[in-house]
């Protein structure tokens, strides 16, 4: 995963301008936003895992 890959999905969407019909745009740009939210999803639930953890690591060092 990482932060590069939207944008490497998104690179062909740059350099396309007008010659691209706008459904074609359309359909690379909802892939690109679906992964986008999928790794943010990914993130989050990471993320709160961690703090989760971090919570009972505290507790049991007060404890």
């Amino acid at each position: 995963g990482g932060v590069k890959e939207p944008v490497r999905l998104l690179g062909p969407l740059r350099g396309c301008g007008s010659r691209t019909p706008l459904r074609e745009l359309e359909n690379i740009s909802d892939s690109a936003v679906e992964s986008v939210a999928a790794e943010t999803k990914a993130r989050k639930l990471f993320l709160a895992h961690v703090s989760h953890l971090a919570q009972n690591t505290q507790t049991a060092l007060i404890a």
